[in-house]
């Protein structure tokens, strides 16, 4: 079978040539060798914003960085690796998950708890069908 080209420009496949699809057809979609996966872009981004911002002390300043609007600009995909990286490290994604799902799971008596508001987030997650 005779792959089709193209790319994918803000979210939406752009093919080289008119396609008629087939019925049942099977589309598969790889990234191009220079493409970065999700996965890749939440690393370097995430990478970036803990950097550059390591020396605050607020999370609401630290939240407003420009790398980590962009991981909340990734969209509900990257909700499993933010939970995978908050379970594994502690990692303050509570305003981006906050952001990307409308859930506040935290009680207030907790905020300020990281390891009980990071089990406040998983459980929500795990209650709602999230698997990382």
């Amino acid at each position: 079978m005779t792959p089709i080209m193209g790319t994918v420009r803000n979210g939406q496949i752009v093919v080289d040539q008119p396609v008629e699809w087939p019925e049942g057809c099977r589309v598969v979609i790889e990234p191009a060798a220079n493409e970065e996966t999700l996965k890749e872009r939440f690393r370097r981004l995430s990478a970036v914003w803990q950097k550059e911002t390591a020396y605050l002390s607020s999370m609401t300043e630290a939240s407003h960085h420009p790398a980590y609007q962009e991981i909340i600009h990734l969209g509900p995909d990257v909700i499993p690796l933010l939970l995978r990286d908050l379970q594994a490290h502690h990692t303050h994604w509570f305003a981006a998950l906050h952001a990307l799902t409308g859930a506040e799971p935290i009680d207030p008596s907790v905020a300020g708890n990281v390891p009980k508001m990071v089990d406040a987030w998983l459980c929500w997650a795990k209650e709602h069908g999230y698997q990382w």
